[in-house]
């Protein structure tokens, strides 16, 4: 996705016919997903010769992952070799965390985040 002319990373799902980033279930809103991210970002650094797009995309993909980290949180249910772990779904606007069922966007100390 881009961010005015900036790349960042991928949405969970996209419109079939305008690309524009949509949501799936009724508490699913657009936005990017890090999950979605990181599986993709693995694929295009699978490619043997990749092209000058894929290396910016992948490039981007982890410039964004690095901004939206969420550090001292890791996932219950499954074994991280690191110490940071990633907000599952981000606001398509302002790149927050946007918390499950609920819609709500959590509260950070850090006011830059909030």
């Amino acid at each position: 996705m881009r961010q005015g002319e900036t790349l960042t990373g991928w949405a969970g799902q996209y419109d079939p016919v305008t690309l524009a980033p949509m949501g799936g279930r009724s508490f699913e809103l657009p936005g990017i997903v890090s999950q979605e991210t990181v599986a993709i970002v693995k694929y295009l650094m699978s490619i043997k010769d990749p092209s000058p797009e894929a290396i910016a995309s992948v490039t981007a993909a982890a410039t964004w992952l690095s901004a939206v980290k969420i550090d001292g949180m890791r996932l219950e249910t499954v074994e991280l070799d690191a110490e940071t772990a990633y907000d599952f779904h981000s606001d398509v606007i302002c790149q927050r965390p946007v918390s499950g069922r609920d819609r709500a966007m959590p509260s950070f100390p850090d006011a830059s985040r909030a």
